[in-house]
């Protein structure tokens, strides 16, 4: 029986310890991301800088999306002096403790100069993000990607908290500099991690052809690419509007800071840990389905809820929508991982991902619209319907392997 146990818990130690080193990686990238979308905003806008002007910010998002044009290089080339599988992390990683030590001494720097730093910031978290998921595509068997994916999210969503929700509340009592120069310390602290144990597990990086047209000529890839961009388009149109959404429903808006800012994401922690377990242990497409009739409840409460101006029962929806969606990334990591195997994964891995997530942002453009047309709840049913029609065809996707 001991024995029995032994063998069966030998790989959750391995990704453990593979884990171990590449965790604080996607808490930094959690950190800068969370900063980026929560925190950059209100920093700028008490410093004095205009409302419109801080929507420039915008680019800063840019290479999350545009990452796989570069990825082919990533794996290609080699760095001299710096070990294959984690060269480009480490070189990566150091330009931008570099940019943001720049940044914490320019707070007097114009706009435009702050946001070219920025830019250069989210650009070498990309470029790190290529390399490091090509590793767990290579080592993580598929069996444990589910787990796998558990760990970068719940890494990720604590970072989120840092950049997005600390950060932003202690900015007032250590200021301008302090903050940065707190951001660079945590990314530092993700490269010192790489020579913990663990690195032994890191394959001998590969380095395929230069060859991005390869990739798209696939039909089952572009499939999966369909699949992935229509569902996260689904979730931002379901998800995406409710803080604006609460606002105009009356709910003051340090409230809604308080609860989508800070009390929904603690609550999706131990849902992403409880996901990926239940992946291996049930299959990722039962439990998808689960998150999927969470989802849509959210949905249908959301639209009764703006229909009768109940504000409390739409916070319920909110909190309740964001463990629906950690679940769903987590199922939809976990087999972004298993599709990219093969020559390119890192390739693979951020042209699923990221061209996915650039492809799911054209809502943007027309969902305020849509409500302001509809009102809120037309809006909420509409999406829902679509939220429903894009999950079923992950299922379905999913189960053709």
């Amino acid at each position: 029986m001991t024995d029995a146990v032994s063998v069966q818990s030998a790989p959750t130690v391995r990704l453990t310890r593979l884990f171990l080193p590449m965790t604080m990686l996607y808490a930094s990238y959690g950190l800068v991301l969370g900063f980026v979308q929560g925190g950059i905003g209100p920093v700028l806008i008490a410093h004095g800088v205009p409302v419109a002007q801080v929507g420039l910010t915008a680019i800063l998002f840019l290479p999350l999306g545009l990452a796989f044009l570069w990825s082919p290089f990533i794996e290609r080339w080699r760095l001299p002096a710096l070990p294959d599988s984690t060269g480009w992390i480490v070189l990566m990683q150091l330009i931008a403790v570099a940019l943001l030590v720049i940044i914490a001494l320019g707070e007097t720097f114009p706009l435009p100069v702050l946001l070219g730093l920025g830019l250069g910031v989210t650009i070498a978290m990309a470029t790190m993000d290529i390399q490091l998921e090509g590793i767990i595509v290579e080592t993580v068997e598929e069996r444990l990607r589910p787990a796998a994916a558990a760990i970068k999210m719940g890494t990720f969503v604590s970072g989120a908290l840092i950049g997005g929700g600390l950060l932003v509340g202690l900015f007032e009592r250590i200021g301008w500099t302090a903050t940065f120069v707190a951001m660079s310390a945590f990314l530092f602290t993700g490269v010192i991690t790489l020579s913990l144990p663990g690195r032994a597990f890191l394959k001998k990086a590969k380095a395929p052809p230069v060859n991005l047209r390869a990739t798209f000529a696939r039909p089952r890839f572009l499939v999966r690419l369909f699949t992935a961009a229509c569902l996260l388009a689904s979730c931002f149109l379901l998800f995406g509007l409710n803080r604006v959404a609460l606002v105009d429903l009356g709910v003051p808006l340090e409230r809604v800071g308080w609860i989508v800012g800070l009390a929904a994401p603690l609550v999706t922690l131990p849902v992403i840990a409880l996901t990926g377990g239940a992946a291996i242990r049930f299959g990722d497409a039962n439990v998808f389905l689960v998150f999927m009739a969470l989802g849509a409840v959210c949905g249908v409460t959301w639209m009764l809820a703006t229909a009768n101006d109940l504000p409390n029962i739409a916070i319920g929806a909110t909190i309740a929508g964001s463990c629906a969606l950690a679940g769903i990334y987590v199922i939809l990591l976990g087999r972004i991982l298993a599709w990219s195997e093969g020559e390119r994964p890192a390739t693979d891995y951020a042209t699923l991902y990221g061209l996915g997530s650039l492809a799911s942002m054209l809502p943007m453009a027309g969902a305020g619209a849509l409500a302001a047309t509809v009102g809120w709840s037309g809006y909420y049913a509409i999406a829902t319907v679509l939220f429903v029609a894009a999950t079923g065809w992950m299922v379905k996707t999913v189960r053709s392997k």
